[in-house]
């Protein structure tokens, strides 16, 4: 994939300082890493004239216009596969849209840089986004904060893809009470099943670390504040009595890397000085996450609640990117082009001025190329060709419904990376339990094997406590 990092060298002397050329190096070694891919990907920074040349005009004081019209030029000159903006709003400027609720008086946004049109502050010129751009931010205004957000987010651009089964356990999913059927609607377009999760209250904000933070995928449908950082949930019988859900404190010291953030809250993705915070202090909930060696972000920076039907316009931009960022081999930025059209097929038509403020204001944050699962090597498609030609499940014994619905779908997503019919496991499965004298089903501390088996191939999955913990592969002769 030939990626185009795009930064600002004036704008990085002017927030680093001393430390400038640290944070250019640690960008020269993510564009090392994007060359072993194509070597024609390159570090622009906009407003250097040699960077420039040939190209689009230097940009001076991190002017949106210019901005703008270097990014077109960069991709109208050099065909990159993706863009990535590196750095806060004061670093790479972002597009600054008319909000068309005149809830606020403009709406922070990177949806014009995916789009061919000049630049303008009318979202409607935008509805048609065909380029993939994404943003690594750094801290507004925050030196040394904004270094180490750069330098984990860049480590983990560079690290190597998981497996699917990491991310098929349950995810960390917290919603008001008022938003329930949300968030079950939210996670079951992401997994294609239902998924367990929590609302506040009653359930928060005393979530334990241990199984809840470290988990891959985290999923809010909670509200938020401009500037704010912590999100607060709501009761079904008060709706004006908030209750806080969760607080970037609890957060940072708790996450693990390869988490992906689908966060439907206000402002969830907004960034902002951290000593003007709204509400709370700390950082923003972005800046946590990256910070904290998250892979994905996908927010709004701006309020994204509105009726019912824009809010399902909302509830799909972000469950779409879950779904296809979980599908073997899909980068970041061409999850979030796919979630954009998919969502603007589905939902977009008639514009309302609700869908085009959300459309507006969703953002991705982390590394475009970056892939969160690999994709099955050349044994493993061979398999998948081979069972597309001509596949047959062989019945062995029929009792996985006695199956917790959380290891059937880490099994699901084992069987289609490896070549398998994803639903073999819930039409024709045997299940034997290791423990000696257990019973028929999945109790806490105990070890299932799983046998499927496909023409002459068979796998044997092994779960402990519920989760997938070996696969192994099994060739008759």
């Amino acid at each position: 994939m030939k990626v185009m990092l795009v930064t600002n060298k004036s704008a990085l002397t002017e927030k680093y300082g001393s430390n400038r050329d640290a944070v250019l190096n640690l960008l020269v070694e993510l564009n090392n890493h994007h060359k072993k891919t194509d070597p024609e990907s390159t570090l622009y920074c906009i407003d250097d004239r040699i960077d420039m040349e040939n190209i689009a005009p230097p940009v001076r004081d991190n002017n949106k216009a210019q901005t703008k019209a270097a990014v077109d030029a960069i991709f109208d000159k050099k065909n990159p596969d993706c863009v990535v903006l590196v750095g806060a709003g004061d670093i790479v400027a972002f597009q600054e849209l008319k909000d068309p609720t005149d809830d606020a008086k403009v709406i922070q946004s990177d949806l014009p840089y995916a789009c061919a049109y000049p630049c303008s502050d009318d979202v409607r010129h935008f509805l048609d986004p065909k380029r993939i751009v994404t943003r690594i931010p750094d801290v507004v205004n925050d030196a040394a904060e904004g270094k180490l957000v750069l330098e984990n987010a860049v480590q983990q651009a560079m690290s190597p893809g998981k497996t699917a089964p990491e991310y098929a356990e349950e995810p960390w999913a917290v919603c008001t009470q008022r938003r329930e059927p949300a968030l079950k609607g939210l996670l079951h377009l992401v997994y294609g099943a239902n998924k367990s999760y929590a609302t506040c209250p009653h359930n928060g904000p005393c979530w334990d670390t241990v199984t809840s933070y470290r988990r891959k995928v985290h999923a809010h449908v909670l509200h938020g504040g401009v500037r704010s950082t912590f999100l607060v949930g709501e009761s079904n019988g008060d709706p004006s009595v908030r209750y806080e859900a969760v607080h970037v404190g609890m957060l940072d010291a708790a996450l693990e890397d390869g988490v992906i953030l689908l966060e439907r809250a206000c402002h969830g993705a907004q960034l902002f000085d951290p000593q003007k915070c709204g509400k709370g202090k700390g950082l923003p909930l972005a800046n946590v996450y990256l910070k904290r060696k998250a892979w994905a972000v996908i927010g709004s920076t701006t309020s994204n609640y509105s009726h019912e039907t824009s809010m399902f316009f909302a509830d799909y931009l972000v469950g779409y990117f879950g779904k296809y960022l979980l599908e073997p081999g899909t980068s970041i930025g061409k999850a979030f082009l796919k979630a954009r059209e998919q969502t603007i097929r589905d939902w977009g038509g008639p514009w309302d001025k609700f869908k085009l403020k959300i459309l507006a204001g969703t953002v991705v944050y982390g590394d475009a190329s970056k892939v969160v699962i690999e994709k099955m090597d050349k044994k493993e498609g061979a398999m998948a060709d081979e069972k597309q030609a001509a596949s047959h499940v062989v019945p062995v014994e029929a009792k996985d419904a006695r199956m917790p619905e959380a290891v059937r779908n880490q099994i699901r997503v084992v069987l289609k990376t490896k070549g398998f019919d994803p639903e073999a496991v819930v039409t024709a499965s045997r299940l034997a339990a290791l423990e000696e004298g257990a019973e028929e089903s999945n109790r806490p501390g105990e070890k299932w094997q799983y046998y499927i088996q496909q023409r002459d191939k068979w796998l044997l999955i092994t779960t402990e406590d519920n989760n997938v913990t070996a696969v192994e592969e099994i060739h008759e002769g």
